[in-house]
C-alpha cells in the first residue's frame, strides 16, 4: 500500500481559515497543507485546540444532540470527513479545497512531524490497537517520536480514572494527542479535557485506529480517490454502517432547506448587474443609494466571570487566580473578522489589556479598532464621579502605552449609564474619549436612557462634543426589541436576525453588533447564579458563532470611528481608506447645552 507522505514543510503561513455552515456546524473548508500550517501555528503561539473530523452523519446528530452540537463547534477545526460534506458546501455555493479525512491526515501530520519534532500520543482503540498503531506507525516513518499509548475501557470512567489518564498522558508531554473513541464520545471527550490536556492539540480521528494497525481493511487508494469509501465500508460491515445511511436522506432534505433559507432558491441565479455588489446595508429602492450609517461589529474583550450586579460573581481581588479562556476566543474571533475582511472594534478592559499583552497587540495590528471599555468593569452608579474618571483614564492610559495608537472609543461595563448618572457623559468627555457606545435603549434596572430612534448622535459636553453610538434597537408596537447582541442574539432564530436588519436598514439605522469572548465559548465555568440570571448568561452559547458567521457573510461592518467621523462631518467620508488609528475626529461648533438637557430631551422623544 501506498502511503502518503509530506518531504517539506508547506511553505507560507495561514494564521485564519473561513468558516462555513452546514446544518448548524461551522465547517473549515481547508486543504491537508493548510491543517499543517494552523497545527504548527497553534503550537508556536502554545494555544491548546481540537481538531474534529466530521461526516454527514455526525451532523445529523448534531442537530438532536445540543451537548455533540457544541463540542464540535468549539473545535478548533471542523474538517469536511465526508464527500457528502463537500456535495452540501458545492449545493451552498461555498468553495472549499477538498475532503480531509482522519487515516489520511494522520500518515501526513506523521511524516510531517518528524521535521519538527512532534510528539505524538496515541489513545483509543480496543486492547493492543494503540500499541500496534505505534508500532506500524514508527516502522513507515522512521524517526516517528511516540511519547506514548493507552487503550481506555469502553466503560464511563470514574473522575478519579479520568484523572489519573490526563496526569499519564500529560507526563509524556506530547504535542499531539490522537484519540480514536468513536463519534460522538471522542468529540464530547476532547471537548471536556481541552485545557486539562497539555497538548498542543487533539485529532480526533475514530477508525484510522483500526486501519493502521491493520485491525481492519482500509478502501484502497482509487476507490478512496474516487469518494466511494463509504460504499467499501457497507460492504464489509453492513450491520454497523447501516443506520447512517438511514439518516442520509435526512441530511440531504436539511441541505436544500437550508439552501433555500439562505439563498432563496436552491440554483444560483443568472448575475445581473444591476444586482451586483448590493447588500444588506444597502437600501433596497436603489443599489446605487445607501443608508447613510454603516454597521459596526463589536466586541467587549473581558473574561467568563466578569458578571455585573452578582454577590456570586468572582470578587476583583479573585480574578488573576481564575482561569483565562478570552485568549482563544478571541482568536477564534480574529480569525473570522479575517477570514471576511472586516475591520471591527474592540473594547478592551484595561485589566484584561495587562494580562494579555500580545493579544491586544495582535488586534492592533489586524487592522481593528482598540476602544476602552474601562479598567475594573465598574458601574458608574456603583463607583461615583471621582473613581468612574479614574478608571477611565487608567484604561486609556493602558491601551495606548501597549499598542502606541490614540484610543478614542469608549464603552461603559453593562451598557450601564442610566438617568442617575447622566454625568458620565460629561466625564468619558473630558478623559479624552471623543465617542461613546453605552446607551441601551430600553428600561432596566441600570439602563434607562431612550431614544426614539437607535441612531447615532452628538451630546454635547463643556468638554466638547461626544458621539453617542447606541445599541441597535427596533420599534414594535411601541416597544424595544433588541437582537444584535449577548442573550438576544444568542436566543433570536436567524429569520427574526434578518427581518431585523431590514427593518433597521428600511428606517435608515445602522446595525451595532456586539459580542463577549464567553459568549461563543460553551465549555466554559458556570457560576451559581439565579436561575433568570443564569438562562440569560448562559442560554444558547452553542448558537452564536453560526449567527456571526451569518452575520459576517450577509453584512459589511466598519470601525465604530469612522461611524462617528461621519456624523460630525456629515456624509463625508473622513476616515476612508485610513486606519481607525488614524482617524480624528473633525472639531465640531454646538450650542451650548447641559446634560441634564440632553437626557430630558431624550426622555420626551421616547415618549411621544
Amino acid at each position: 500500500m501506498r502511503y502518503p507522505t509530506c518531504s517539506q514543510r508547506p511553505s507560507g503561513q495561514i494564521l485564519a481559515h473561513s468558516k462555513h455552515d452546514v446544518l448548524g456546524i461551522s465547517f473549515a473548508l481547508v486543504s491537508y497543507d493548510d491543517v499543517l500550517r494552523i497545527v504548527e501555528h497553534w503550537r508556536e503561539m502554545r494555544v491548546r485546540q481540537y481538531i474534529v473530523l466530521t461526516p454527514p452523519y455526525s451532523v445529523v446528530l448534531c442537530c438532536h444532540d445540543a451537548e455533540l452540537r457544541a463540542a464540535t463547534n468549539q473545535a478548533g477545526l471542523v474538517l469536511p470527513d465526508g464527500v457528502g460534506i463537500i456535495l452540501a458546501a458545492r449545493i451552498l455555493n461555498y468553495r472549499n479545497s477538498g475532503r480531509v479525512t482522519g487515516p489520511v491526515l494522520m500518515l501526513k501530520m506523521c511524516d510531517w512531524g518528524r521535521q519538527h519534532q512532534y510528539r505524538h500520543y496515541f489513545y483509543g482503540g480496543a486492547e493492543g490497537v494503540a500499541d500496534a498503531l505505534a508500532h506500524r506507525l514508527s516502522h513507515m516513518y522512521p524517526g516517528l517520536q511516540v511519547s506514548g499509548t493507552c487503550c481506555p475501557p469502553f466503560t464511563p470512567l470514574d473522575p478519579q480514572e479520568d484523572c489519573a489518564i490526563v496526569e499519564r498522558i500529560n507526563a509524556t508531554e506530547p504535542d499531539i494527542v490522537w484519540v480514536g473513541l468513536g463519534s460522538p464520545k471522542q468529540e464530547k471527550w476532547m471537548s471536556e479535557h481541552r485545557g486539562r490536556i497539555k497538548a498542543t492539540v487533539m485529532i480526533g480521528v475514530g477508525a484510522a485506529f483500526d486501519f493502521h494497525s491493520g485491525r481492519k481493511r482500509w478502501a484502497p487508494a482509487p476507490i478512496r480517490n474516487a469518494g466511494l469509501e463509504w460504499a467499501y465500508r457497507f460492504a464489509l460491515e453492513p450491520r454497523r454502517m447501516w443506520r447512517r445511511f438511514v439518516e442520509s436522506p435526512r441530511f440531504v432534505f436539511g441541505v436544500i432547506r437550508q439552501r433555500v433559507e439562505t439563498r432563496g432558491r436552491l440554483w444560483p441565479p443568472p448575475a445581473h448587474p444591476s444586482r451586483a455588489g448590493r447588500d444588506i446595508h444597502h437600501d433596497r429602492r436603489s443599489p446605487d443609494q445607501s443608508v447613510r450609517f454603516q454597521n459596526a461589529f463589536s466586541v467587549d474583550v473581558e473574561e467568563w466571570f466578569h458578571i455585573l450586579s452578582s454577590p456570586i460573581a468572582p470578587k476583583r481581588e479573585e480574578w488573576s487566580s481564575l482561569e483565562s479562556r478570552s485568549g482563544a476566543n478571541v482568536n477564534r474571533l480574529l480569525e473570522l473578522l479575517h477570514d471576511h475582511d472586516i475591520r471591527a472594534t474592540f473594547f478592551w478592559l484595561g485589566w484584561m489589556a495587562e494580562r494579555h499583552p500580545a493579544l491586544l497587540r495582535r488586534c492592533s495590528e489586524a487592522g481593528h479598532e482598540i476602544a476602552s471599555h474601562g479598567y475594573n468593569h465598574v458601574l458608574p452608579r456603583e463607583v461615583g464621579p471621582a473613581v468612574f474618571k479614574e478608571d477611565i483614564e487608567r484604561a486609556k492610559r493602558v491601551l495606548e502605552d501597549a499598542t502606541g495608537r490614540p484610543v478614542r472609543g469608549f464603552r461603559v461595563a453593562g451598557f450601564g449609564i442610566n438617568g442617575k448618572t447622566e454625568w458620565a457623559f460629561e466625564t468619558i468627555r473630558e478623559a479624552g474619549y471623543e465617542y461613546d457606545s453605552s446607551v441601551f435603549p430600553s428600561y432596566h434596572s441600570r439602563r434607562c436612557i431612550h431614544r426614539r430612534q437607535s441612531k447615532p448622535y452628538v451630546i454635547p459636553t463643556g468638554a466638547g462634543p461626544l458621539v453617542e453610538i447606541p445599541i441597535s434597537a427596533i420599534d414594535v408596537l411601541g416597544c424595544k426589541l433588541f437582537l444584535f447582541g449577548g442573550g438576544y442574539l444568542r436566543l433570536a432564530p436567524r429569520r427574526l436576525i434578518q427581518w431585523g436588519i431590514k427593518r433597521l436598514r428600511d428606517c435608515g439605522s445602522p446595525l451595532i453588533v456586539y459580542v463577549h469572548p464567553r459568549e461563543i465559548d460553551p465549555g466554559q465555568p458556570r457560576l451559581s447564579l439565579p436561575l433568570v440570571r443564569r438562562f440569560k448568561c448562559y442560554v444558547n452559547l452553542d448558537s452564536t458563532m453560526s449567527k456571526l458567521v451569518w452575520l459576517c457573510t450577509n453584512c459589511k461592518f466598519v470601525p465604530m470611528i469612522e461611524m462617528a467621523g461621519e456624523l460630525l462631518h456629515d456624509n463625508s467620508a473622513v476616515c476612508k481608506d485610513r486606519s481607525p488609528a488614524d482617524c480624528q475626529l473633525p472639531h465640531v461648533e454646538s450650542q451650548p447645552q447641559t446634560i441634564g438637557q440632553v437626557a430630558t430631551e431624550m426622555n420626551g422623544n421616547s415618549s411621544e
